[in-house]
């Protein structure tokens, strides 16, 4: 596309305050090099430490919470230093996009940016046309699929629990994990936990794909009882998009495109128990109905998360900072 690239060191969720500082200083330098006239960051340490580089050099900043993980619901030392980092990287940037109300609400009330620049994302959004049904034969064995990385604070060990629960009853139903899996991630779902359940036949793991389609596809209905501050989840878009019918955790990001018993089911955070109801739930369904959630999920991701709506709030914000701008030039 004729863009260029510019690489920085960068460790995502690693609280080393010297690998933190070199990541920042490498920032300063970048954004000093090319002398943007507005700048695009997502994602935690880029919204922070990109934002500290940009306010020193006077760069505007739109900035885009994709979610904000498990450090804000904990209390202490940690969640207190996250909080002033945000307060000072945010004083100035020009505008900051939330993609849940949960998340405008936290920053809003603990003073870390103000009102004025804020504004509400459906996500990152799902391209419906990319993203669109399939033949979508009714497969022999209902599937349920876990897709995204295979952290513990996404719910996959809830969810293995919760096919456990379900597979002496429902012994023909899969379980599926779709997901890289790190060793050296101390985040990432018990390994034990895993390779017992796969051993025992109570889940499958396919590991990662760079085509998830075909994942997609080929499940009935796609579950992610995540415990933690998401932005809203691709996976849960994307399956929408694809008529699937959904099961996700009443959590903040995760709720975002389940409409409770319209195309879903919405379960109690870490709770396999609640989880294995709602998948109980949903293989009592006849196949009719299920297809009638999934084209409500559908209707959802067109009508509310299209990509489309993402980025004409992205254009409109650039398009107001430019007409700014020629006010005083």
């Amino acid at each position: 596309m004729g863009l260029g690239y510019r690489e920085i060191s960068m460790s995502p969720k690693g609280l080393n305050p010297i690998s933190d500082l070199k990541t920042l200083r490498e920032y300063k330098k970048i954004y000093r090099d090319l002398s943007p006239d507005l700048i695009l960051q997502y994602t935690i340490k880029p919204n922070i430490y990109g934002s500290i580089a940009a306010g020193k050099q006077k760069i505007p900043v739109i900035n885009n919470i994709t979610g904000l993980g498990s450090v804000f619901d904990k209390t202490g030392l940690l969640q207190s230093m996250v909080r002033l980092l945000y307060r000072y990287a945010f004083t100035n940037v020009y505008r900051v996009f939330f993609q849940n109300k949960d998340d405008r609400k936290l920053f809003l009330e603990g003073n870390l940016v103000r009102q004025r620049q804020t504004d509400l994302l459906p996500g990152s959004g799902v391209n419906p046309e990319f993203f669109k049904p399939g033949e979508n034969p009714e497969n022999k064995h209902l599937t349920f699929t876990f897709i995204g990385r295979l952290l513990k604070a996404k719910g996959v060990e809830d969810f293995i629990r919760a096919a456990e629960i379900i597979k002496p009853e429902f012994p023909d139903v899969r379980f599926v994990l779709v997901g890289p899996y790190s060793e050296d991630d101390v985040y990432m779902a018990d390994k034990n936990i895993m390779d017992t359940a796969i051993e025992h036949g109570v889940v499958e793991w396919n590991g990662p794909t760079d085509e998830i389609r075909g994942p997609l596809e080929e499940a009935g209905c796609i579950v992610l009882p995540s415990r933690y501050r998401e932005g809203i989840p691709r996976s849960l878009l994307e399956a929408a998009a694809m008529e699937k019918p959904l099961i996700a955790a009443d959590s903040v990001g995760t709720r975002e495109p389940v409409e409770d018993e319209i195309n879903g089911y919405l379960c109690i955070p870490g709770d396999p128990k609640d989880l294995s109801e709602k998948i109980r739930r949903m293989i009592e369904l006849s196949p009719e109905k299920r297809r009638k959630m999934g084209q409500a999920s559908r209707k959802i991701a067109v009508t509310k998360f299209d990509e489309s709506i993402v980025i004409n709030k992205y254009l409109k914000v650039v398009d107001h900072f430019i007409e700014e701008k020629k006010k005083f030039v």
